[in-house]
C-alpha cells in the first residue's frame, strides 16, 4: 500500500519532478522539504544494459545451468519496482516506504546513506559484514529475492540495513532457489574487493 503524503509535500515534490519528466535523471533525486527527505527514482534507460543483461544470462547458464533470454531480467518499468517494494514491505523486509507513484517515477522515503563506502574502513567492514549477510538471509527466509543484491544496493540508517533497486525480474525468471543463489553470487562478488584473502 502506498503511504499518503501531506498534500503540501506532495505538491512540492511534483513541482520539482515536473520539469524533469521530459528528460528524467538517470540517478535517483534526493529532495528535502520541511525536515523530511525523499528519494525520487525515474524509469531509466541505461547505456550498456544489453551487455549487462547478456552477462547475467551467461552467468545463469554457466553457474546455474539455466538458459534465460537476456532481456528477461529487466522490465525497464518503474511500476514493477513499486510492486516489489509494496510486496517486500508486507513481508517486513527493510526497504524504503513507497510514498508516491507516477507513470514513470516513484517517490520513496529516504532511508539513510549508502553502505558501500563504509566498507573501506576495516573496523566498520568487520562490524557490517555479519549484518549484510543477516539482511540477505532475512530476505531469503521470507521466500523473496533481490535481483540486485550487490552491496551498492544497500543503505543504512540507525543500524538498519535497507535494500534498494528492485528493477530486476530474477525471481520471476528463475525458480526461487536459483534466484536466491544468484543473489548470493552477486552479494559475495561485490564484497570480494573489500575482503583480504590469503592466497
Amino acid at each position: 500500500m502506498t503511504v499518503l503524503l501531506p498534500s503540501r509535500h506532495k505538491q512540492k515534490i511534483k513541482q520539482k519532478i515536473q520539469p524533469l519528466l521530459l528528460q528524467p535523471p538517470t540517478t535517483p533525486l534526493h529532495i528535502e522539504f520541511a525536515e523530511s527527505s525523499y528519494i525520487v527514482k525515474f524509469t531509466r534507460r541505461e547505456s550498456g544494459r544489453f551487455w549487462r543483461e547478456s552477462m547475467s544470462a551467461l552467468a545463469c547458464w554457466f553457474l546455474l545451468g539455466v538458459a534465460v533470454k537476456p532481456n528477461a531480467f529487466r522490465t525497464g518499468d518503474i511500476s514493477y519496482e513499486a510492486q516489489r517494494l509494496r510486496k517486500l514491505r508486507q513481508k517486513d523486509i527493510a526497504v524504503p516506504r513507497l510514498l508516491m507513484e507516477g507513470s514513470n517515477y516513484i517517490v520513496m522515503e529516504h532511508c539513510g546513506e549508502r553502505l558501500e563506502p563504509m566498507l573501506r574502513c576495516q573496523q566498520t567492514r568487520d562490524e557490517l559484514l555479519p549484518h549484510i549477510m543477516d539482511s540477505l538471509l532475512a530476505l531469503h527466509g521470507a521466500d523473496q529475492w533481490h535481483g540486485g543484491a550487490q552491496v551498492r544496493n544497500l543503505i543504512i540508517k540507525n543500524d538498519t540495513i535497507f535494500r534498494i533497486d528492485f528493477e530486476e525480474k530474477t525471481g520471476d525468471v528463475l525458480p526461487l532457489p536459483l534466484a536466491q543463489a544468484y543473489d548470493l553470487f552477486l552479494c559475495f562478488n561485490s564484497l570480494t574487493k573489500y575482503l583480504n584473502f590469503d592466497v
